[in-house]
């Protein structure tokens, strides 16, 4: 059974077939592959909030994995949708998932500003005891990533939130000095681009 929901999660995105295998007894929060991968993570990967609202409805538990990676979709409308979702049924907004590897924690909030979801950002910041002054696994604060991303509207957004742009990371860095690096690195390929123009008879 747990084959024939594989596919019809992944392969098919058969909300028909997903939903006569759950009322078959299927569990909701049953393996479908390798690691504990579910089929609320399949619905996540498939970007399907609809397959998503099916499992929840059938008593999937999302997990802090399934907030943090439906952030990271690419698709900014279904990532809202999932991760309202995730939200409604009780996962901590600050919550983190390794990102690559043990000491990489991400949040979505580090996802959304990536992916410069606008939108899911400020979601994520009207969110009760969001946290926005932290520093991330791989020693970036979400303002850090907004900053070199180059996103005005998210900087801004963070920083009506509250984030602190001298706060510094283990590496002695902060949004100040990265912005700092942004601006002299623009500097010198503007410098390039100038030269080349007027070498161009």
């Amino acid at each position: 059974m747990a084959y024939a929901m594989q596919q019809a999660v992944v392969r098919d995105q058969d909300l028909a077939k997903i939903e006569s295998l759950l009322d078959a007894g299927f569990p909701a929060d049953g393996g479908i592959g390798c690691g504990g991968y579910t089929a609320l993570d399949g619905a996540v990967d498939q970007k399907n909030p609809k397959m998503a609202q099916m499992l929840l409805r059938h008593g999937a538990k999302p997990t802090a994995r399934n907030l943090v990676d439906a952030a990271f979709v690419n698709d900014e409308t279904a990532a809202i949708d999932l991760v309202k979702q995730f939200l409604a049924a009780g996962v901590d907004v600050n919550a983190s998932e390794h990102n690559g590897g043990p000491q990489t924690q991400w949040r979505a909030l580090d996802n959304a500003v990536w992916r410069q979801h606008a939108d899911l950002t400020k979601l994520l910041l009207s969110q009760k005891c969001i946290e926005v002054n932290y520093v991330n696994g791989d020693g970036y604060t979400p303002l850090m990533i907004a900053v070199k991303k180059g996103n005005q509207e998210i900087v801004q957004a963070l920083l009506l939130a509250g984030a602190d742009p001298r706060l510094p990371t283990p590496r002695h860095e902060t949004a100040l000095t990265v912005g700092n690096d942004q601006m002299k690195n623009a500097r010198q390929i503007l410098q390039l681009l100038d030269s080349r123009t007027a070498a161009v008879p």
